[in-house]
């Protein structure tokens, strides 16, 4: 095997929990490069998910650790690699790091190597745990906007409905005034539907300011994710320097195993 060139443009890019994650079988024919992590524990069948991601790759590397049995997969490579990491999680037992230059394979099976290797990612897992936490904020004030939205539709509604009431209040009272008939009736319902529009008014006004605050916060959680991306990119690079190293370590140590 010749030395493995992972360079700088293999990524570690580990989200987890985030919301945009897709089924591998949606990936089916893609050569959209990946990096995933799952823990699907179905006892009927395995699962990996995968997250799609952007940046500069080398087509010709790819890395997966698999971890309980195929169900657990971390790495990077396309739909193809972690499919072919399932397949050999039903020959090789236990956790094993799967890796491919070009179309040379190879399986490392060494504990210290593949503890080196986890402890490598560790920091890349940690940023994408919490990168999942503020997935689910932002999702949660999602649903809270979409709330606050429907609300000020119903209002809105509500308001147009009363504002047809007005329209014939007033075409009425001036039909009446012309035949000089009485019209304090028709004040009084004036009165009462120029109440409830404007009751209607205060709460479009407090739920646009609900909607204003929840603007800001999901503003300031944007940034964070920002932040937490740029720190992923710079972990990528970092990742992809040491586990060039650890496989090409390994490999001179004899304790890679050929496969295919």
């Amino acid at each position: 095997m010749r030395y493995l060139d992972l360079r700088c443009a293999l990524a570690v890019a580990l989200v987890l929990g985030a919301a945009s994650w897709a089924p591998a079988a949606a990936e089916t024919g893609t050569k959209s490069k990946t990096t995933s992590k799952t823990s699907s524990k179905s006892s009927a069948s395995k699962s990996t998910w995968i997250h799609n991601t952007n940046g500069d790759w080398n087509d010709e590397v790819a890395w997966v650790l698999v971890r309980d049995g195929g169900d657990e997969q971390s790495g990077s490579g396309d739909t193809e690699d972690y499919a072919r990491a399932s397949e050999l999680a039903s020959k090789y037992s236990g956790e094993f790091l799967y890796f491919r230059d070009g179309d040379d394979e190879w399986v490392i099976r060494d504990a210290a190597t593949l503890d080196e290797v986890k402890e490598t990612m560790e920091p890349a897992e940690l940023l994408g745990r919490q990168q999942g936490l503020l997935g689910r904020q932002q999702g949660r004030m999602g649903g809270e906007q979409g709330r606050l939205g429907r609300d000020q539709g119903e209002l809105g509604r509500r308001q147009a409905e009363l504002g047809r009431q007005m329209a014939r209040l007033t075409m009425q009272m001036m039909r009446r005034a012309t035949d000089g008939l009485s019209t304090r009736d028709l004040q009084r319902q004036m009165e009462s539907v120029g109440s409830q529009q404007s009751a209607l008014g205060e709460q479009q006004a407090e739920l646009g300011e609900h909607q204003a605050r929840l603007g800001e916060q999901q503003a300031g959680l944007g940034e964070r994710q920002a932040e937490l991306g740029a720190q992923q990119a710079r972990l990528a690079r970092e990742i992809s320097k040491k586990i060039e190293k650890i496989v090409a370590d390994a490999t001179a140590r004899g304790l890679a195993t050929r496969v295919g």
